[in-house]
């Protein structure tokens, strides 16, 4: 429903409340017994704002489930609601807009793709890309010319005709990873380029072709933002990543802070007031302690801190000024990654209000509940979700599961990552692994607040944690029959694949919780699928093809927690329902009562009852939710609170320490809890 008739007065409050409501008082709080119910986190994650003076309509938002637009108001209600504007479903990384023909835009997003609108997102071309694109820039005076900064090791790359050809352009950079870029409005042939792996700043005179470091008096620190000031470009404004904001007024050559009354540490973005050029704005990155934004009204000399905490655990993504204003007032977009929502500041009145309807429900691949038997003694344990907005961690309380999420993503951590898979330490519950996909592992040994990277021999599918010992990994590697193992926390990896078939993807690889010498590992293939088994800790494998089990692909496997011998299998193959074996995978059952119109996506089995088993459709069945409570034999729906909708669950885990409290994330509606205790 889109309504935009309200009172600028209502507005504020009713935004407001709402925000409040939503943050400190989630809805589960209030849902009764067996009942699914939504667990957050909210909202989705704002990646890029852009506007145009040449358009007084819409202004653009770049967010983690496609592009969104927005009606600006510059008389009360102000900004409204926002809805979709293309590429629905793609994790927007980056926007970039033509000043002289705002229809035209530009999109980067997290798969290494590339779009184009010209006609305000209508439909959107994809184009060549050139990498990994994490920042995109246009020149103000020609929009064909565009270039692109690469979120991995590639540098620069520069388009002369929309995108359609690039070649990169390194000649003189020392470093090949960048995270911001300006050009100078009077002369678009004079760049910079803010490095991170705390590089510095980089200077072209020549559109690109010749580059030149120009750091000097800047900290050894990662640049996030860079912002000339349009009214004289020799000075610049740069956002580090821990010293705050530093000034050059020489195009560069000398840089100095200026950071008095300023409470940010890592400064994430920098606007300047188009009307007035004294005015810079500086909005907090992802750093603990580090929320809100400040303000300068004389070039950085002394700096107000702009309502601190008014977002709670946000940080700012993004930072644009609206560039037609009334004469009274003076209006600041921030985009957050944290919470997710676009905040509208009216100056001078210090107080950012949040926009975000229409902007709800990120998809979650990954949910993860710190393992029990890891820590008798504690009170609290933490709940893990890999979302398109990021990695997100909850301490809950065996009788409290209300508690807030929040980012773990650090400055040290790749902030616009997609993780596909985590796994927790048994014995540490500090110890946490993760990957994007990509050829590094991510490690903390901190509960997420520092990461190490670690490069693995393949790009990584899923991985597997011995429950014994937390410095044993196992791998599913890109490309055919590449299974890896680790005995040492990631440092190092072995190939496994004696016994496998070499010409098939593997899905799933599950480690036997009682016995970690048994791991089973699935195929998909139809052709050369199957599940394998191996009782060394993976030096040999052997096929389990007999025993009533069909040829083909297993999409599933679950592990009894008490009972090695109960292993559960979903093939690959439509409303085929379960297979079970109770003597390790030597002879198989086929259960479909009450599964007949179901494809599985999804199976769990409750470690406090491993009679009860949790089952989440592939979007294709009549039901999203099934059990078991008779270790598979008969299923019946668990629809309390969502019945009758449509979507895809894409992971499930449960939490044995509340009522066997199941967890659920999907892939258009967020997080889900089963069964709610009334608080």
């Amino acid at each position: 429903m889109r309504k935009g008739s309200f009172l600028l007065r209502n507005t504020i409050i009713v935004c407001t409340v709402m925000t409040v409501f939503i943050l400190m008082f989630p809805l589960s709080t209030y849902s009764q017994e067996n009942m699914w119910s939504y667990d957050g986190p909210e909202f989705k994650a704002i990646h890029s704002l852009v506007i145009s003076s040449q358009d007084t309509e819409y202004m653009y938002a770049g967010t983690d489930q496609g592009v969104y637009k927005v009606l600006r108001s510059l008389a009360p209600p102000f900004m409204l609601f926002w809805w979709p504007a293309g590429l629905d479903g793609y994790k927007i990384k980056t926007l970039a807009r033509s000043e002289e023909f705002p229809q035209t835009l530009y999109a980067g997003t997290s798969s290494w793709e590339l779009f184009k609108t010209v006609n305000g997102g209508e439909l959107w071309t994809p184009l060549q890309s050139p990498a990994n694109i994490h920042t995109l820039a246009l020149v103000p005076q020609d929009d064909s010319k565009v270039y692109a900064l690469s979120a991995t090791p590639g540098g620069v790359y520069r388009s002369v005709n929309g995108g359609n050809n690039w070649v990169q352009i390194n000649n003189g950079i020392t470093n090949n990873w960048f995270l911001c870029i300006a050009v100078n409005p009077q002369n678009p042939e004079i760049l910079y380029i803010g490095a991170g792996n705390n590089a510095g700043v980089f200077k072209s005179p020549d559109g690109g072709n010749r580059w030149f470091a120009v750091s000097n008096g800047l900290p050894s620190r990662s640049i996030f933002s860079l912002v000339i000031d349009p009214a004289s470009p020799g000075t610049l404004y740069a956002g580090t990543s821990g010293e705050g904001v530093y000034k050059t007024t020489d195009s560069g050559m000398n840089w100095w802070p200026v950071n008095t009354g300023l409470s940010i540490s890592y400064v994430n973005k920098l606007a300047i007031h188009p009307g007035d050029t004294s005015i810079i704005y500086a909005g907090a990155g992802n750093y603990p302690g580090d929320y809100g934004a400040a303000w300068s009204t004389n070039g950085g000399s002394t700096w107000t801190d702009v309502n601190p905490g008014w977002m709670g655990d946000g940080y700012i993504t993004a930072l644009v000024v609206e560039p037609e204003v009334p004469s009274f007032v003076d209006i600041v977009y921030a985009g957050t990654g944290r919470i997710g929502s676009v905040y509208r500041s009216a100056l001078p009145y210090f107080s950012f209000f949040p926009q975000v309807g229409g902007l709800q429900n990120p998809e979650v691949r990954v949910v993860a509940v710190e393992p029990l038997q890891s820590f008798s003694s504690r009170t609290n344990y933490a709940v893990y979700a890999c979302t398109g907005n990021g990695l997100f961690k909850r301490f809950n309380n065996a009788q409290d599961t209300s508690l807030r999420w929040i980012r773990l993503d650090t400055p040290d951590f790749i902030p616009d990552t997609e993780l596909t898979t985590l796994v927790i330490g048994h014995m540490n519950t500090e110890l946490i692994y993760t990957s994007a996909g990509g050829t590094v592992l991510y490690r903390s040994t901190d509960g997420g607040i520092g990461w190490d990277y670690l490069q693995t021999p393949m790009s990584v599918s899923k991985l597997a944690i011995d429950p014994q010992n937390d410095s044993i990994l196992y791998m599913i590697g890109g490309g055919l029959g590449n299974i890896y193992k680790t005995i040492n926390g990631g440092n190092t990896w072995q190939l496994i694949n004696t016994g496998l078939n070499p010409n098939t993807l593997y899905r799933q690889i599950v480690v036997d919780p009682l016995n970690p010498s048994t791991l089973y590992l699935c195929s998909m293939d139809s052709q050369n699928g199957g599940i394998y088994k191996t009782v060394d800790r993976g030096e040999h494998w052997y096929l389990l093809n007999e025993g009533g089990l069909p040829q083909g692909g297993v999409f599933l496997i679950a592990v009894d927690p008490v009972n090695s011998d109960n292993v559960y299998i979903v093939l690959n193959l439509f409303y085929s329902g379960i297979y079970k074996s109770t003597n390790g995978g030597k002879t198989w059952t086929n259960y479909t009562n009450g599964l007949e119109n179901t494809i599985l996506n999804q199976l769990v089995v409750d470690p406090g009852n491993p009679d009860t088993l949790y089952a989440g459709d592939g979007g294709y069945g009549d039901h999203l939710f099934y059990t078991s409570t008779d270790g598979g034999q008969n299923w019946v729906a668990l629809d309390e609170g969502i019945a009758g909708w449509l979507d895809v669950v894409e992971c499930m885990d449960v939490d044995p320490r509340n009522g066997s409290t199941i967890y659920a994330g999907t892939m258009h509606n967020n997080l889900w809890r089963y069964p709610m205790t009334s608080q």
